[in-house]
């Protein structure tokens, strides 16, 4: 908590009448999650507290891990993220397209976990993440998605 001492007679603007009389006014405020308070007080015990909401941007306190995995088989994709309530997620495919659900395998485009089932060869690339706020916005890092393709091979023998 921040204390700050004004040397005011108590004149601020709109708590003039609250406070009139007193000697020095004090401003305290706390961060309660994403709730500041904040105290004016004189030091003739008058206060009057109020609510301010701050509402920071998002932050990715994990990012998302790449994969490999087979040709067929699934990939997911995770991201962690803080920045309160309303947080919303849009993941990007390869070549940085914006991915929607039930698009060729593709499920959960707008959640934190992001599933690409049926892979191919075509869904190769780097998966992004954007995470938004009120606030404003953040771009994960990268994940890469490979295929572990193998090539079908022919063995040639005596029996």
């Amino acid at each position: 908590m921040h204390a700050l001492r004004l040397p005011l007679a108590c004149e601020l603007t709109g708590f003039a009448s609250a406070l009139r009389g007193c000697i020095g006014v004090s401003l305290h405020a706390g961060r309660v999650l994403e709730l500041v308070h904040v105290a004016v007080c004189g030091v003739c015990g008058k206060c009057l507290l109020f609510f301010v909401v701050v509402v920071a941007g998002p932050v990715i306190v994990r990012q998302p891990d790449s994969v490999n995995v087979d040709r067929g088989g699934s990939a997911s994709f995770s991201v962690v993220a803080s920045g309160g309530v309303g947080l919303t997620y849009q993941w990007f495919g390869p070549d940085g397209e914006r991915l929607v659900d039930g698009d060729e395998g593709i499920a959960g485009s707008t959640t934190p976990t992001l599933q690409v089932s049926g892979v191919d060869a075509g869904d190769a690339g780097d998966y992004t993440v954007v995470v938004t706020n009120s606030a404003g916005s953040v771009r994960s890092d990268a994940a890469t998605l490979s295929t572990g393709e193998t090539e079908p091979s022919l063995t040639v023998g005596a029996v």
